[in-house]
């Protein structure tokens, strides 16, 4: 029997919800999966994997760096295996997300045949743009299941469908990725706090903070390093995180909806 990987990086689980999708296609069509968020994912030698799926939200146009670090880290340019390769976003065009992953894994034995984009509901509305009507989410999870589907198919019949922008446009974006990484992102991380009435200090936010950026007794409790994934928002069983003095509205997954 074929064996599948699918990976996925995920702050407000609609990466995580499309991961699962990959997986549910894959084992409809009698081939073996496993899902792994990628920063607990570590190798087993033991285990031969025919095809992976890696994917990640969009941050500023580009997969963050945590995604790429990882990938780059865990997944060896010399293992024989055919990919894909998604985005989950809530802006409706290409992106220049894949040039990176094309870009480093061309000329290698890791084939990459597919790659497209997701829209899902946008989940940065705290900090910036507009929050979508959950009315919506009932076609973005249709139109979601639909794409799932279509991209296994073509995979497994060895069509190609390589998503891609312009070389200039990505360096570009690159560079605004990291003026954005290095100013705005944590300008907009300063500016979060806790309610210390609200706040139990379980720490669950902490232990879920993929960069270790987070301690909920300094202040700011937000520190050098963080993505503004959300992880800790969203698992903070308490609500306690604010923003500009105004309670976090915490983010509804699709799947919930």
């Amino acid at each position: 029997m074929s064996r599948a990987l699918v990976l996925y990086f995920s702050g407000t689980n609609n990466t995580k919800y499309i991961a699962e999708m990959f997986k549910k296609c894959f084992e409809n069509r009698n081939i073996q999966t496993d899902v792994y968020d990628i920063l607990k994912y570590n190798e087993d030698n033991n285990i031969k994997y025919d095809y992976l799926v890696a994917g990640s939200p969009i941050y500023i146009e580009l997969y963050p760096k945590i995604f790429i670090d990882n990938i780059k880290g865990k997944i060896d340019k010399s293992t024989k295996i055919k990919s894909i390769f998604f985005a989950t976003q809530a802006a409706k065009s290409l992106t220049p997300s894949f040039n990176e992953v094309c870009n480093y894994f061309k000329n290698t034995e890791v084939e990459i045949t597919q790659t497209d984009f997701f829209r899902m509901p946008n989940n940065f509305y705290n900090f910036l743009f507009t929050k979508t009507p959950i009315s919506q989410y009932e076609t973005l999870r249709n139109n979601a299941t639909e794409k799932v589907e279509l991209i296994v198919d073509k995979f497994l019949s060895g069509d190609r469908n390589i998503m891609k922008v312009s070389n200039i446009r990505y360096y570009l974006t690159k560079i605004t990725y990291i003026l954005c990484s290095k100013f705005y992102i944590p300008a907009v991380a300063r500016k979060v706090s806790i309610n210390k009435e609200k706040c139990v200090k379980c720490r669950i936010c902490e232990k879920n903070c993929p960069t270790n950026s987070l301690k909920i007794d300094n202040k700011p409790p937000i520190s050098k390093g963080c993505t503004m994934c959300q992880k800790c928002m969203n698992n903070c069983p308490e609500n306690a995180f604010i923003y500009k003095d105004r309670e976090i509205d915490i983010y509804e997954p699709i799947e919930s909806n």
